[in-house]
Order: structure tokens, then C-alpha cells, then sequence
């Protein structure tokens, strides 16, 4: 036994030498493998936030922020309070399919919400496109509608036939709106609203607008002009709500300075 012991004891201390320097060589190997690691990370934090500027510098081109303008009214149809704090100003047309969806679904939650409780002053003024031929003769009925302060009975059947919009069907729609009929009919054969309907064209063109519908929505100055945030589209609800609630507190803050 005594013979042995000497080789045994070298036998431990070559495995203690053997399993330290595997061990070391172990650690170095996952130091090595945890520093690759770690560069990876690096790489691809580096990447994403090139990514992320990326998506946000083409997210900023196909949104860019809403556009503000200077617009003004004049005799145009309106409703609701003259000095409510905040006004809309929409451009839109008759015959356009997407106007008639904001003003069959969007605008009476408008009306009910806003308009009707004195927070806003709705205006309505006229961009017929060239493309719809029957609305620009569309706008000159709303027009005579309005001389005779009958303009929000038409607005709504028009848009209700938004895609029938012959002259015959004018004048029956006119009549389905309670106008009197010489007074509409005169007026319409006239053309006598033409030259304010292509100042409304003009005006819309130099705001901004570049098709149906439009709205310019900003705090109402006495002067009648407003610094309109434009809103394209026939957006929900939820889009003219989170606006109109920016003027009103808007207009709020400038009441109070």
C-alpha cells in the first residue's frame, strides 16, 4: 500500500492540473462566446434604432402634421352660435360620396355634441369638383336654398341622392324640401350664385384644399377669420372630436389671458 501511495497522489494532482487549466480554458472559451454575444447585441441595437428613425422619418412623410392656414367666411350657410368659441369650415360638394358619408353619419353626432350646445359654429362653403358634372349646378340649388334660409333642409336630401343629381331631380328635391318653387326655379335658371361659388373654389385652392371634403377647424375671431387646422377626408367622429376639444381648450386659454 505504501508502494502506491505516491502514485495515486500524482495521479490526483495531474487531474487537479488537468481540471484547472480546462476549467480556464472553459472560461476563457464562454468569456470569448459572451463577448460575441454582447457585440450581437450591440449590433442589433444599433440596427433597430436605425430601423425605428427609419420607420418614423417614413411614417412623418405619409402623415405629416395637420396643416394650419388662415380662412375667412363671408355670407356663407351656417350653423349653430356666431360667437361659439370654436368654428369648422367644411369645403365639400353634393355629388362627392364620401361628403355625403360624413354628412349622414359624422356630422349629426357633430351637431348634437357641438353645434347644438353653442361650443361650435359650423360653415358650409362650396367646392365642386370638375370631374362630378352635376355638382357644380348641385351647389348653385344649395345656394338658392339658402336665399331662402332653407339651405340645411336641401344640404340633407342632396346628400341623400348624392348619385341622382339631374336637374330634374334638383328641382324635385327642392320641392321635397319645402322651397317656393318660382323663387327656387328663377334663381336656379339665373346662374346667379356662380360667381360666389368659384370664390369659394379660389378660396379653398389657397388654403390648401385639394379635393372633397375639406374642414378647416380653428377658434372663431371676431373678424370672421380662423387659423383652421385642415382635416381631410371623411374621417370618424373620433377625429373632429380630439380637435375640436384642442380649440375649445384653446380657446379657453386665450379667454383667460
Amino acid at each position: 500500500m505504501r508502494k502506491t501511495t505516491p502514485l495515486i497522489l500524482l495521479l490526483i494532482v495531474a487531474a487537479l492540473i488537468g481540471s484547472f487549466f480546462y476549467s480556464r480554458a472553459r472560461n476563457r472559451a464562454l468569456t470569448e462566446e459572451l463577448e460575441k454575444l454582447q457585440q450581437e447585441i450591440t449590433a442589433l441595437k444599433t440596427s433597430s434604432a436605425k430601423t425605428e428613425n427609419l420607420l418614423a422619418a417614413i411614417n412623418k412623410r405619409l402623415n405629416p402634421p395637420p396643416k394650419t392656414t388662415w380662412i375667412g367666411i363671408d355670407d356663407d350657410p351656417m350653423l349653430g352660435k356666431k360667437d361659439a368659441p370654436v368654428t369648422i369650415i367644411e369645403f365639400s360638394e353634393f355629388q362627392c360620396p364620401y361628403c355625403a358619408r360624413f354628412a349622414l353619419n359624422t356630422f349629426p353626432e357633430i351637431r348634437k355634441k357641438y353645434i347644438d350646445t353653442g361650443k361650435v359654429r359650423f360653415v358650409f362653403r362650396n367646392y365642386p369638383l370638375a370631374f362630378h358634372k352635376n355638382a357644380a349646378k348641385a351647389a348653385e340649388a344649395g345656394a338658392c336654398a339658402a336665399e331662402q334660409g332653407m339651405f340645411w333642409n336641401l344640404h340633407d336630401i342632396l346628400f341623400q341622392h348624392h348619385d341622382t343629381l339631374t336637374q330634374e331631380n334638383l328641382n324635385r328635391y327642392g320641392k321635397e324640401a319645402g322651397l317656393f318653387m318660382d323663387d327656387y326655379l328663377f334663381c336656379m335658371e339665373s346662374g346667379k350664385h356662380t360667381v360666389e361659388i368659384q370664390k369659394d373654389i379660389r378660396d379653398g385652392k389657397r388654403a390648401g384644399v385639394t379635393g372633397t371634403p375639406s374642414f378647416f377647424i380653428g377658434v372663431t375671431r371676431k373678424d370672421g377669420r380662423i387659423k383652421g387646422t385642415i382635416l381631410r377626408g371623411s374621417e370618424p367622429f373620433a377625429a373632429f372630436r380630439s380637435l375640436i376639444e384642442e380649440k375649445l381648450q384653446e380657446a379657453a386659454s386665450m379667454m383667460v389671458s
